[in-house]
């Protein structure tokens, strides 16, 4: 989009006039949750395998690599990925507590361990799957805008993890 001054703007889709939140929308919140949920513990399975054949085999060197490895290649991109989520988390409540002068130490507790836990791209999606609930049972527009604001904020920083 060009503005007055020839300069590119950058500017976000509108929402949809007609609100809606499917059951399979929630659905795909569900199974996403549950995806990332299965490859972490896909990956401390195969870290646990190696670090047991290790212990039965007696091979310190080569045995212990693989675990040491699969460990590494496991731990360190998902410490990131959660930083990141971390980030934009205080990102997202920033404004608000600077608003209305909030500390949110119950919430930046809750988050850090869930950070330390690395499951932070699941209470994205649960984030996102209240919002629709909630969307759901609101009875006033605003209300209705709101929740799927949300919503949509919630599966975009889940998405992108």
């Amino acid at each position: 989009m060009k503005s007055e001054d020839d300069a590119i703007k950058d500017c976000t889709d509108r929402l949809p006039r007609t609100l809606v939140i499917r059951n399979f929308d929630i659905f795909c919140s569900i199974f996403s949750a549950a995806s990332y949920l299965a490859d972490i513990g896909s990956d401390i399975l195969a870290a646990y395998i190696h670090y047991c054949e290790h212990r039965v085999d007696r091979r310190l060197k080569i045995q212990i690599w693989a675990f040491i490895f699969v460990t590494i290649l496991t731990v360190l991109p998902s410490l990131l990925l959660n930083v990141v989520s971390f980030l934009w988390w205080i990102d997202d409540v920033s404004p608000y507590a600077v608003q209305r002068e909030m500390k949110h130490s119950k919430q930046l507790i809750f988050r850090i361990v869930i950070c330390l836990l690395q499951i932070s791209p699941v209470v994205w999606y649960v984030e996102a799957i209240l919002a629709a609930i909630k969307f759901r049972m609101a009875g006033k527009r605003n209300e209705k805008l709101s929740s799927y604001m949300a919503m949509i904020q919630a599966e975009r920083d889940a998405a992108l993890l």
